[in-house]
């Protein structure tokens, strides 16, 4: 596995973030945490980024979201449009983030319907 503290250089579809490998695994059974237990099986760009063919539009709520998670903070994203709503929780889902897909789930803005194919 990789050092908690070693930096990552993420290449999310195009987008690039950089972040630690403990605010990935913060949530411990994400995608990410399954991810960095077989390091030597990622797939990196030439610069060393790991590259996760998904769209980047809302990885960096997903990536705060991390973050505060990490700290022992829950918050479910505000201000966000149904349509950005049921992105961002297809991206939570995506990524195995039960805690955010469940609060998304709670918290429907109006005039939506969100539909889920996990964690029912």
């Amino acid at each position: 596995p990789m050092s908690i503290s070693k930096q990552v250089k993420l290449n999310i579809g195009g987008g690039n973030f950089r972040t630690t490998v403990a605010t990935l695994s913060a949530y411990p059974d994400s995608v990410f945490t399954a991810m960095f237990r077989r390091v030597d099986e990622l797939e990196k760009d030439e610069d060393g980024s790991i590259f996760i063919d998904r769209d980047p539009t809302h990885f960096r709520i997903l990536l705060n979201w991390l973050r505060e998670y990490s700290l022992g903070k829950q918050y479910t994203p505000t201000g966000l449009s149904p349509k950005e709503h049921q992105e961002l929780l297809n991206e939570a889902e995506y990524y195995m983030l039960k805690p955010l897909v469940i609060s998304l789930q709670n918290s429907k803005p109006p005039n939506s319907t969100i539909e889920s194919s996990h964690f029912e």
